[in-house]
């Protein structure tokens, strides 16, 4: 009996050790946030304040959208499917590119992150409503966006940033649907996630609304950037705090099952 006792402290010890996050671990998340960061929020405001001086603003403002939109399209090659804010993320570039050049308009190019903000927040808040379509049962937005970053190619291929399994073959996806069938608290971090950030879209829609046609282009590209990025700060702050929240939940969980098997 104590024989077996040992074991199962000994297999406790070692997944415990196996799910402790590295320096390098750590490296890597702040290599690929910094990269995200790069191209999403420094490449289009260092490209339009330098390219405005050699041609027109509504050229600068098209080609300071070009980061985050190349970004998509690598995402789509290399995960080989798109998601729905892929697509909008194109759409809302190819019409806002060809009617402000047709139009000479660069507040339409301007508007283009407005069209897109508002349709993801809505489309984040409706998904927190229990809708079912037959055996499909509506889950918020937050749980498919992580579930697809655990699954798809830019997932760690450490288990250690995965959800724990009933056995070490058992696939990702099935991880997270069983999870959420399973526990509250999972439900309830990914509902909170995504009402912060659905709302936290939202909110800025006729803010930018305003900034956009009340001041100047060069002003109004400046301030529609600082109400993102103090946004963005934000809902990224809270996010983490919510998941530190479900992994307390989780070690909880996982200390009591294996108090509960000695």
């Amino acid at each position: 009996m104590s024989d077996n006792n040992e074991q199962i402290t000994s297999s406790t010890t070692q997944k415990v050790s196996q799910n402790k996050i590295t320096k390098l671990d750590i490296l890597r998340i702040i290599l690929r946030i910094g990269l995200y960061v790069l191209c999403e929020f420094v490449l289009p405001f260092v490209l339009y304040y330098v390219l405005r001086k050699y041609i027109r603003e509504v050229w600068a403002l098209l080609a300071s959208s070009a980061p985050p939109f190349i970004i998509v399209i690598y995402g789509i090659i290399s995960k080989r499917r798109i998601d729905i804010t892929g697509v909008l993320i194109i759409i809302s570039f190819i019409v806002s590119a060809v009617v402000s050049l047709l139009k000479d308009d660069p507040r339409i190019q301007l508007l283009r992150k407005c069209v897109v903000t508002s349709a993801i927040g809505i489309l984040m808040i409706t998904t927190l409503i229990p809708m079912k379509f037959g055996t499909f049962r509506m889950r918020p937005f937050a749980f498919y966006f992580f579930k697809d970053l655990a699954s798809g190619i830019f997932a760690f291929s450490s288990s250690k940033f995965n959800l724990t399994g009933l056995t070490e073959d058992e696939p990702t996806e099935e991880r997270w649907d069983r999870h959420w069938v399973s526990y509250q608290y999972f439900r309830r971090g990914f509902i909170i996630i995504t009402a912060i950030w659905g709302f936290g879209l939202i909110y800025q829609i006729p803010i930018r609304v305003i900034i956009i046609y009340k001041l100047s282009i060069d002003q109004a590209f400046l301030f529609v950037n600082i109400l993102e990025y103090f946004s963005a700060i934000i809902m990224g702050l809270l996010t983490p705090i919510c998941a530190w929240w479900m992994k307390k939940q989780s070690n909880k969980i996982t200390d009591k099952d294996a108090t509960a098997s000695i």
